[in-house]
């Protein structure tokens, strides 16, 4: 049995993880639970799998933990990791109770007795039994590395998914510069007259995923399923566009969620977008200072803003929030979820969530009617606003204090 725990940087990932698990946190072409269920799945078939995470999110992405059970074989991964081969065979090789650590980072433990806070327990059982990694993972620390990280990661997934695979052929319509074997094309997906450059990264372009003529695009590029990249897009990676989106305009080394568009002209760089997310035509953020110098961000776990240590950076958007036409935001802005930005003028640099208005009014969003316009987005997608999903949302919107965005 395997479970997925987090330890104690979820809210470094925040506003991303107020809807979701570290697991659940999209890298590459998958997110890192699918990295870990593919990984394991090539080791034992249908490993039993599940998640450790806050309580208001486990009903949506369940435990499944025996905790009553005892003499059992249970082995935890931390969720910040992203698998690899030779990281698992150590995992594997673990004694009974045995820890693997990288630096001050618990990457996997086993035990034969379930334990709700796997992180708590191993910083108190027998040192004796822990093990030093000898292999080098990608580890993620702050939000930023998901876009820092995504290169890496993408050429990892790139490689897992396509071994012993075969791509669809590729129209000779297309302009391919680099090796050709560097682009995948699962069931179903279609790519026309479109400029792909894979001489420093791969192309994955998931099943019924399309990209339409005039698009350009610089890989890696991971384009998921049932996604679109409209014509005269411009891609240049390391991008991450999940499933069913709509892409369009200019986009740069970005990782996007499931189920968000940004359909129109614009510029999205650096950035990191959640699910059911919309950019209304035009939207732009900025992703370098005019000084040049480093760019900082609201910090979830401190209330206060960080330095990232980084020169590019961009936005950083919560599930389900929006923008209306002609947005524009400046380095490093952080928006929570649900809310409704639109106006002229650069919003706060954070904006709490299930907030509506421009950057001069800011009012909450009703929970009663934020809910109304969820369950609206996810219908026309022939999906439903579940019962969970309800209760996630609302216990989020029930955490506001409703404060104004810090400027």
């Amino acid at each position: 049995m395997y479970y997925i725990f987090f330890d104690d940087r979820r809210a470094s990932f925040k506003p991303l993880t107020l809807t979701r698990p570290v697991a659940d946190l999209r890298m590459g072409v998958l997110t890192i639970a699918e990295k870990w269920q593919n990984y394991l799945n090539k080791i034992e078939k249908m490993p039993v799998f599940g998640y450790l995470t806050a309580a208001y999110l486990s009903e949506k992405y369940p435990t499944n933990l025996p905790l009553h059970d005892i003499n059992i074989n249970i082995c935890y991964v931390n969720a910040r990791t992203l698998p690899q081969a030779d990281l698992i065979d150590e995992i594997l090789q673990l004694p009974q109770g045995g820890q693997l650590w990288k630096d001050d980072v618990l990457l996997a433990c086993k035990t034969n007795t379930a334990i709700a806070e796997p992180y708590q327990a191993a910083l108190i059982a027998d040192k004796s039994l822990i093990k030093k990694t000898a292999t080098n993972p990608i580890i993620i620390s702050h939000i930023w590395d998901i876009f820092t990280q995504n290169l890496a990661a993408l050429k990892a997934d790139y490689q897992l998914l396509t071994q012993g695979e075969t791509s669809q052929p590729i129209s000779n319509t297309n302009t391919i510069i680099g090796d050709p074997a560097n682009i995948f094309l699962a069931q179903g997906a279609s790519v026309e007259a479109a400029i792909l450059n894979v001489k420093d990264a791969p192309i994955y372009i998931g099943k019924n995923a399309e990209i339409m003529e005039g698009a350009m695009i610089r890989g890696g590029l991971a384009l998921g399923e049932g996604s679109s990249i409209k014509m005269g897009t411009k891609i240049y990676g390391a991008t991450t566009i999940g499933p069913h989106c709509k892409i369009g305009g200019e986009v740069s080394n970005s990782v996007i969620w499931g189920y968000t568009n940004k359909g129109h002209e614009g510029f999205l760089g650096n950035a990191v977008l959640g699910q059911w997310c919309n950019l209304g035509a035009d939207t732009n953020n900025s992703n370098l200072k005019n000084n040049y110098s480093e760019v900082d961000i609201w910090d979830y776990n401190q209330n206060k803003y960080n330095n990232t240590g980084l020169q590019f950076c961009g936005l950083f958007m919560g599930d389900h929030s929006k923008t209306g036409i002609n947005a524009m935001f400046n380095t490093g802005t952080v928006i929570g979820v649900s809310v409704n930005f639109f106006g002229a003028d650069y919003p706060p640099k954070y904006i709490p969530s299930f907030l509506w208005g421009t950057s001069a009014d800011f009012v909450p969003y009703q929970l009663d009617k934020a809910l109304a316009t969820a369950a609206r987005v996810m219908e026309r997608r022939n999906l439903p606003l579940s019962a969970a999903e309800q209760r996630i949302l609302t216990y989020i919107f029930q955490q506001q204090n409703f404060q104004e965005p810090n400027h």
